[in-house]
């Protein structure tokens, strides 16, 4: 074959566009105040209604609220929208059931268990892992800080916490 030949096959080539395998991501969706956040589910453990606190002795801070009585165990009980810096006064009405309203969340890694009231509950969402977006500059400021990404979901604007900014925040919070 001569050279021209090989130019002339080179330029007939197609490129082929190799496809991304979809990744999915299972997020927990809720609200605090009126910010809408999401959390991976692999670190939910339950969703429940908010449960009687009980305060602990000598303890002040406005993260910490005292413990709860989780399924036979105390945890410890905190106060996220105070972490993250959110109103939680507005209330909302968003035609929501009761069940949806004033819940209590309780998250796990490592070991270390947290349980914190939320507004609302919406749901458990199966989010395409390569539609999150960059987290916009007009988010709420007291969050974006916690925020690795956004989803957009039925007009509002879903922010995905960064768990390992979390868990060690609410860490440091209670010492």
């Amino acid at each position: 074959m001569e050279k021209k030949d090989l130019e002339s096959l080179s330029l007939e080539t197609e490129s082929i566009e190799i496809e991304q395998p979809i990744k999915k991501l299972s997020v927990l969706v809720f609200r605090l105040g009126k910010i809408w956040l999401a959390l991976a589910t692999i670190y939910c453990k339950e969703i429940t209604n908010r449960p009687s606190i009980h305060l602990i002795p000598h303890r002040s801070g406005k993260v910490l609220i005292g413990i709860i009585n989780l399924n036979g165990k105390l945890e410890l009980h905190v106060a996220l929208h105070e972490l993250l810096q959110i109103e939680t006064s507005i209330e909302f009405n968003t035609g929501r059931l009761a069940y949806q309203r004033n819940r209590m969340v309780a998250i796990v890694k490592e070991g270390e268990l947290w349980t914190f009231p939320v507004d609302e509950v919406d749901g458990v969402y199966e989010w395409d892992s390569l539609k999150i977006e960059n987290v916009p500059i007009d988010f709420s400021k007291s969050v974006i800080d916690y925020v690795k990404g956004t989803m957009q979901m039925e007009n509002k604007s879903v922010g995905l916490l960064d768990e390992e900014l979390l868990f060690a925040s609410l860490k440091r919070s209670i010492r």
